[in-house]
């Protein structure tokens, strides 16, 4: 059978990646869905006070340093935008993909079809351009797997673990929920024991440790206390839908159970599962040698491990607390998993007739992403930001009334330069805040993401001795929100 050459497969290899890289871009300028308001936009208010030399190290997100540090610097240089916000996310989430063409650039459709894996994920490739900590968990996790998975098959070195160590750390520093990819760690570290290849380990545990000193070293001298990132999160921590140790046991069961399962079937993981049976089925038909299915167990044993440490593995030290059934606290393993199914692909080496059927399956499989893709599309929110920004640069002065998604979307537009007077939330209005005059702002999709009522707002108004008045002046020409003008009655 005619195989085209090294450097023909390469070139082919180079040309999937750019257009994966092309399809990133692409889905960030034509299907931008905004923003949710509440943490990216957090995110982003706590880049800019860094620049200021501003951290609140009471504030545990004050410690998600890999988000924070490129979003800081991104502002430095382009000022405060939707362009220098979603830069930083974009080159991490074109890192992923670079790091599957390093890995199968050899292979031009398998790293077609480690691609297609994760953009069949939507939620993958709907936080491509989110300023949130989720895709530097997922890209650092990853890089760090990338490193042992080459280094358990090479001459250990103190370099290749200070490497790995680092990633770890970078992922540990964006979010805690890094938690999770500890019973994968404990799994490598029990199957190198077993099979006497405990050196991989020689210079990765000391290094490890020597590296956690040094940040812990580093937060006295800040904080003047080791454990302050740990004291600001049990500070900030409060009760919600996902404190699974302080519900009963039938929401952690019901969590555990048929809500996982449902995440897992809905958001499109269940395929990486079934491959993953599927692939280990396929080696035992074919009866292949020990030393091929050893590696196929190795990866497959690879996905199982990240299927069990997302429903089963707790986030909190303090009590059993699986983590909250959102798919983004679960895309660190998305990479892992299709670099995997990848590396069973090139092992099994599957004749032409299930390469096709695979690949067509995959194709498929990328319709709920097109969907959200047309979805997001249809929200037409470069509207909204439009009349936002015409709102608060013709009406500097204007004291604005909204919830609290559109009152942070003001501020970010304004580059966190509006005096805080000037921005009122509903829930924080006291009597009197409007006697000089206030405009109410609204629109469905910062009511959406805020969980807030217009016609309830306009009644705690009323019930304030303030009348809403359709602001027609304005309103006239604003197509993506509402504006009303707020008056003593």
């Amino acid at each position: 059978m005619f195989r085209p050459s090294t450097t023909v497969t390469n070139r082919y290899s180079l040309a999937i990646l750019c257009i994966a890289v092309v399809a990133v871009v692409v889905h960030h300028l034509g299907f931008f869905y905004g923003y949710f308001g509440y943490d990216d936009i957090y995110y982003a208010r706590l880049a800019d006070r860094l620049l200021d030399g501003n951290v609140d190290y009471t504030d545990h997100y004050s410690y998600r340093w890999t988000v924070l540090l490129p979003t800081a610097f991104s502002y430095y240089l382009f000022g405060v935008s939707d362009f220098s916000t979603a830069l930083p996310s974009l080159l991490v989430s074109v890192g992923v993909l670079g790091l599957l063409y390093r890995q199968f650039k050899a292979s031009a459709w398998v790293l077609g079809i480690t691609i297609l894996l994760l953009f069949s994920v939507r939620w993958f490739v709907f936080y491509t351009d989110k300023l949130m900590p989720d895709v530097y968990v997922s890209f650092f996790l990853f890089w760090a797997w990338s490193v042992y998975d080459r280094a358990r098959v090479e001459t250990p070195r103190w370099m290749t673990s200070l490497g790995l160590t680092v990633l770890l750390l970078a992922a540990f520093l964006a979010k805690g929920t890094v938690i999770l990819i500890l019973p994968l760690l404990a799994y490598y570290f029990w199957r190198d024991w077993r099979l006497g290849a405990l050196p991989t380990w020689r210079y990765i545990i000391p290094v490890g440790l020597c590296l956690l000193a040094a940040y812990f070293g580093l937060l006295y001298a800040l904080t003047g206390s080791a454990g302050a990132r740990f004291a600001a999160i049990d500070a900030n921590s409060y009760f919600n839908e996902c404190s699974y140790s302080e519900m009963p046991i039938a929401e952690t069961w019901g969590r555990l159970t048929t809500g996982f399962a449902s995440l897992v079937w809905q958001e499109g993981l269940l395929k990486f599962f079934m491959l993953a049976i599927g692939g280990m089925a396929y080696a035992r038909w074919r009866r292949v040698d020990s030393t091929v299915y050893c590696e196929v167990k190795y990866y497959v044993t690879t996905i199982v491990v990240l299927f069990l440490s997302m429903n089963f593995m707790t986030i909190s030290l303090s009590g059993y607390n699986p983590t909250c059934l959102d798919i983004r606290h679960f895309l660190f393993a998305v990479p892992i998993m299709a670099a995997c199914v990848g590396r069973l692909v090139v092992i099994l080496d599957l004749p032409a007739t299930v390469r096709y059927l695979l690949i067509a399956f995959l194709v498929l499989s990328l319709l709920p992403t097109i969907k959200h893709m047309s979805y997001a599309k249809s929200l037409n929110y470069s509207t909204t930001k439009t009349d936002i920004v015409e709102l608060t640069t013709q009406h500097e002065a204007a004291t604005i009334v909204s919830n609290a998604v559109m009152i942070n979307l003001i501020d970010f537009y304004s580059d966190f330069d509006r005096p805080g007077s000037q921005l009122l939330k509903v829930d924080d209005l006291t009597p009197g805040a409007c006697d000089q005059g206030c405009y109410l702002v609204t629109d469905w999709y910062t009511n959406y993401h805020a969980g807030t009522d217009p016609v309830a707002m306009v009644s705690d108004l009323s019930e304030m001795g303030y009348q809403v008045i359709k602001a027609d002046d304005l309103s006239s020409r604003f197509t993506g929100v509402e504006v009303y003008k707020v008056v003593r009655k």
